[in-house]
């Protein structure tokens, strides 16, 4: 069914935005939980030592050099080029296109940190006969 099309509940609700309010609170619960593993992360040190092995992996390398001469295209480019212009364009560049085999290098050790710091125990709280399937889902998408 069109979205747009829709109808109004006598209420004025719509499922729409009983969906939207769920959705965000999933949102905000999921942006919590990444805050939560980012502070983790850098208190432990495991956020510096993935930098790390991501400066090493990138330095010297096709996309170090992809990048730079992509910069250099953009700043010749410009009337006047400017540090925050030139970050703003190659931000997105330089995050899209790290070479996958060095993504996956970093969202394994990543998955593999949260392995070692969840807390295991035989019941998930989560009140489901799952098995942590779901939990294992949401672990992959957060990764």
């Amino acid at each position: 069914m069109n979205p747009v099309a829709k109808k109004i509940k006598p209420n004025g609700n719509s499922n729409s935005n009983q969906q939207q309010q769920e959705s965000g609170k999933k949102q905000s619960v999921e942006e919590s939980i990444t805050a939560q593993l980012k502070n983790r992360m850098l208190v432990s040190g495991e956020w510096l030592r993935l930098q790390k092995i991501l400066m090493v992996r990138l330095k010297g390398s096709e996309w170090e050099e992809n990048l730079r001469c992509e910069a250099e295209a953009r700043a010749l480019a410009q009337d006047g080029p400017t540090l925050s212009k030139l970050i703003n364009h190659l931000r997105p560049l330089a995050q899209n296109s790290i070479p996958a085999d060095i993504k996956l290098e970093i969202a394994q050790a990543i998955e593999t940190f949260i392995k070692a710091n969840i807390q295991e125990d035989d019941d998930d709280d989560d009140d489901d006969d799952d098995d942590d399937d779901e939990d294992d889902e949401a672990m992959e998408e957060v990764v």
